[in-house]
């Protein structure tokens, strides 16, 4: 199976899913990242138009793009000192870059929602605030932020909480459960 932005997409079989070649992805700093696509199984002929497009959008957007996220990375940051206190979590100045914070995994998934309606483009690592769940980031079509939170594998917060009230929320804060 062959993408135009990635190239071929060979089949893993520890992972059971077709995976690319190494590519840079300006939007996370140039980092070299793998796409895994666990919904493309071996005997798959064809890599979905609509897959195609999320992986060019994503790989469309600027370096820099990251720091679209720190709001909600805050945020992510005060509800755990809130939940677990200061005293469990090293603290992070106000004027400390969140982004330092955080370390980003080289593997960038890319799979349908729950409904098959949309392709989200999601990724994540660690972070120093949350050590056990970590970070997860996803984006709707590869280019609209969509859910930041603890890496629960999820691709939007209301496939998460199952409430379509949270469709466009990006972070659920705890105080709105």
């Amino acid at each position: 199976m062959e993408s135009k932005t990635l190239g071929p997409l060979l089949f893993d079989t520890d992972s059971e899913c077709r995976k690319s070649s190494t590519v840079k992805v300006p939007a996370l700093g140039n980092i070299k990242c793998t796409f895994t696509f666990p919904e493309l199984d071996q005997d798959a002929d064809v890599f979905p138009n609509e897959f195609e497009t999320a992986v060019r959008n994503f790989l469309g957007l600027p370096n820099g793009w990251l720091e679209n996220c720190s709001p909600y990375l805050w945020e992510y940051y005060r509800d755990m000192i809130e939940l677990i206190g200061e005293e469990e979590i090293d603290l992070i100045d106000a004027d400390d870059d969140i982004l330092t914070r955080i370390e980003l995994d080289s593997e960038i998934e890319v799979r349908w929602d729950c409904d098959e309606h949309d392709v989200y483009v999601s990724f994540g690592g660690g972070c120093d605030w949350e050590i056990e769940h970590g970070l997860q980031i996803t984006l709707q079509n590869g280019k609209v932020l969509a859910k930041v939170g603890d890496y629960d594998g999820h691709v939007s917060n209301a496939d998460a909480y199952d409430r379509e009230d949270f469709r466009n929320v990006v972070y659920v804060k705890r105080s709105m459960l």
